[in-house]
């Protein structure tokens, strides 16, 4: 009966397997149903952590300040203005390119900077006025501090930090030449808070952290169909988002963010999960390691365990002894208070109902799943005694003691095989790719709830 279980195993699903019964001639022997009270609750799971990296080339920031800072970037055509400074100036960003790079926490600008400026001259103020004329460039650079808000919001502030010039601007007049450095300065830092302004608005533009991270938060919560045979789903439910400080090189900038999630698997109809729109302030985190474990529980319900018992098991026949044989007609699976219960409905030397029970264990050592105490439930038991005291003496149970285990030895390692291959560069939705690999997966955990088997890897 394991082989259709299989698959699911190779989507690191694993199934408890859960089979049989086989029984002097005995009639309409009907064990009372085990009532047990049962307060069982579900193993409270650890939460995982779901890397998301995020990587900005810095062409990106140049590509959007090349479009923004192109052509005249300022121009003052009046002598009168800036307390009548007698100079006019028009400012353009040569047809280079804007250089961008970055270092810890900041990205550097270099913008090329063509200046044109024309100043007049009176000797006296009866004399003629005099206008000169010059051009020079320019390389400016800024720098753009990063932080992170609370609100998942990018903090900018964009300073310049170096103006150099390619000759030292000077006006020649023939007796009198007048440098003006000092003007070209005051302008530029005068004018400055237009062109910072525009980059910080930019840089925020350009990376959208609270769209992309909101995004994400809401993509992981639709269930991810895993298998369409066995209608396989898993569940994600993010708690919170934690993040590192943006991190600057000469190519990229670079964040990582780890999303704290329940992770959960479901097995039919695709499941309605309540969707939970609001995302919690960012946990600043200085590291997140490249190495994560993820808690993964996995249920099968009681309905497709007694499916799977039933078609594999029913018309099976049990020779008890030289005289004595029992043929399954029907069988149901279900739980209570923590023990896996199998209601069996047999007929030839022994015709009525019977119930086996036992509690779901994995042997560490032969990597078994078996029913740990498994035996006849005490009110078959007691019936037994008076009925067919024959079939107490221990042959049909362990028949059915050795039909209740399975080695997950192969499927672990195929369902590890199975999903490193789909980390190896997944891409979902074609929203983010995955790689990453399973160094290690074990079952953790097993138990019998009143709806399924669970189990934790």
């Amino acid at each position: 009966m394991i082989k259709r279980l299989k698959l699911i195993f190779a989507y690191a699903i694993i199934g408890i397997t859960l089979l049989s019964i086989d029984g002097c001639r005995v009639k309409n022997f009907f064990s009372i149903q085990p009532d047990y009270e049962s307060n069982i609750q579900p193993r409270t799971l650890q939460s995982s952590l779901i890397q998301i990296p995020i990587d900005v080339s810095m062409a990106v920031f140049s590509n959007e300040m090349n479009k923004i800072l192109s052509g005249l970037i300022y121009k003052d055509t009046l002598y009168e203005n800036n307390d009548n400074d007698n100079l006019k100036v028009k400012v353009w960003r040569t047809k280079k390119e804007i250089k961008v790079d970055g270092y810890q926490q900041k990205i550097r600008f270099q913008l090329p900077l063509e200046i044109w400026a024309q100043y007049q001259w009176k000797a006296c103020d009866v004399c003629p006025s005099i206008e000169k004329s010059t051009s020079f460039d320019l390389h400016l650079t800024l720098v753009t501090q990063i932080q992170l808000g609370k609100d998942w919001s990018l903090v900018t502030t964009t300073t310049a930090t170096d103006m150099r010039f390619s000759k030292e601007p000077v006006l020649d007049f023939g007796m009198v030449k007048i440098p003006i450095t000092r003007f070209i300065k005051t302008i530029l830092n005068t004018n400055m808070p237009a062109i910072t302004s525009s980059i910080d608005r930019e840089v925020a533009n350009t990376l959208p952290l609270r769209t992309y991270i909101e995004e994400a938060w809401l993509q992981v919560q639709d269930p991810i169909l895993l298998d369409s045979t066995y209608q396989a789903w898993l569940l994600m439910k993010p708690i919170s988002v934690q993040i590192t400080p943006l991190n600057c090189d000469l190519q990229k900038l670079s964040l990582r963010a780890g999303m704290d999630t329940f992770i959960e698997t479901h097995i039919g109809n695709k499941p309605t999960v309540p969707l939970k729109t609001f995302l919690t302030s960012p946990v600043i985190k200085e590291k997140l390691s490249n190495q994560f474990m993820i808690e993964l529980p996995i249920k099968i319900g009681f309905d497709l365990i007694s499916q799977i018992a039933k078609s594999n098991l029913k018309d099976s026949a049990f020779q008890i002894s030289k005289n004595k044989k029992i043929t399954i007609i029907d069988i149901r699976v279900y739980g209570r208070a923590g023990y896996v219960f199998a209601q069996t409905e047999l007929k030839g030397s022994f015709d009525g109902m019977v119930y086996f029970k036992g509690k779901p264990a994995l042997d560490t050592i032969t990597n078994n799943i078996y029913l740990q105490d498994f035996d006849y439930d005490i009110n078959t038991k007691n019936g037994l005694y008076s009925f067919a005291s024959w079939m107490l003496h221990g042959t049909l149970r362990k028949m059915m003691e050795k039909q209740f285990q399975y080695n997950i030895l192969k499927d672990i390692e195929g369902a590890q095989l199975a999903i490193n291959q789909l980390l190896n560069g997944y891409i979902y939705n074609n929203y983010f790719q995955i790689n990453g690999v399973v160094s290690q997966l074990k079952l953790s955990d097993i138990s019998c709830l009143d709806d399924g088997i669970q189990t934790v890897f």
